[in-house]
């Protein structure tokens, strides 16, 4: 319903988006980087995002009254 799939020619343009607001860099700057250094610090950050939600959860559970 949210139509996703609208996203997906922009996926390139959105990595970089991303990475350069992590950074507070300009996106140009970016854009001239290498595309192993962009996928290196996006896979870097969601593996730690998802590390914080399992931890979160892990904690939520373990300390939740019953």
């Amino acid at each position: 319903m949210a139509e996703v799939e609208r996203l997906s020619p922009l996926n390139d343009s959105l990595m970089i988006k991303k990475v350069a607001n992590m950074f507070n860099l300009d996106p140009d700057d970016v854009y001239n980087k290498s595309g192993d250094w962009l996928l290196v610090w996006l896979y870097a950050d969601k593996q730690e995002r998802e590390y914080q939600d399992r931890y979160q959860e892990a904690n939520r559970i373990l300390n939740e009254k019953q």
